[in-house]
């Protein structure tokens, strides 16, 4: 949750996920030096076709970690979706005592991880995007680029990305009608430079798994890591208030973070 603005071969890699298990990578390892936002799994934000300038840094919000691993964090990316010259910290990593007022985009990344083995998996994972003020919002999915012996299968608000017998799979809990497409891609062009230069279009950036959502709607996702068969998620509820039981747990958001507790 890099609090700290990218210096040197550092990129703009704030809220993006990096996922290992069972030996195997589950995502791509982002960008390089001077790498783009989006070329992490964060939610992309494309306003009449171009995408939205992101950049700056994230705040870590709340935090608890547990001796098994499990735990949670959040993460306020307003600077990230509404990046202006000011704001956030100083080159020290010092937040101000009265922060800038957020942009016209807010944006929230919450993060949880259970790995006690009661939902019947050896990891269950959640993964909250709480964005206001911005356009259509395609949350994506980056895999490794040498994986091998890899397949997705996709439903109905569901994708299982499969590594030989292990199996992640993830259930979007909100948007209720969220549309997974796999492999996906989302159609932008880049926004201007510094010195107001539009740049040439690009090819398409293609990703693993794209979830799209009309403006105004947040994502919230469920996913279980497994050999072999998999724990059925069921889904009590509508949008962030809704809860997803899984096995012997449920997992809910409380507004700032993830929670999960037993049944």
């Amino acid at each position: 949750a890099n609090e700290l603005v990218t210096h040197g071969n550092s990129g703009p890699d704030v809220g993006g996920l990096r996922l290992r298990g069972f030996g195997k990578s589950w995502t791509h390892g982002g960008g390089g030096k001077k790498s783009p936002p989006w070329l992490n799994n964060i939610p992309l934000l494309v306003d009449n076709g171009q995408l939205v300038k992101t950049g700056g840094p994230g705040r870590v919000t709340s935090w608890q970690g547990e001796e098994d691993g499990s735990g949670h964090v959040s993460i306020n990316m307003d600077c990230v979706y509404s990046p202006r010259r000011g704001a956030g910290h100083d080159r020290g990593g010092i937040w101000p005592a009265d922060p800038m007022p957020p942009g016209p985009i807010t944006g929230l990344r919450a993060i949880a991880a259970d790995y006690s083995g009661k939902c019947g998996a050896p990891a269950l994972f959640a993964v909250v995007d709480k964005i206001k003020g911005g356009p259509e919002a395609h949350w994506v999915w980056h895999l490794p680029g040498k994986a091998r012996d890899m397949r997705i299968d996709t439903g109905k608000n569901t994708f299982t990305i499969h590594q030989g017998r292990a199996t992640l799979h993830g259930a979007f809990v909100a948007p209720g009608n969220v549309e997974v497409r796999a492999p996906g891609s989302v159609v932008f062009e880049m926004p201007e430079d510094k010195r107001g230069k539009k740049p040439k279009a690009v090819e398409p950036p293609s990703f693993g798994i794209v979830a799209s959502a009309p403006a105004g709607q947040s994502f919230f996702l469920v996913m279980t890591m497994q050999m072999g068969a998999r724990p059925v998620v069921k889904v009590k509820g509508e949008g962030l208030k809704a809860v997803a039981c899984i096995g012997k747990r449920q997992v809910r958001f409380d507004g700032e973070k993830p929670v999960v507790e037993d049944l």
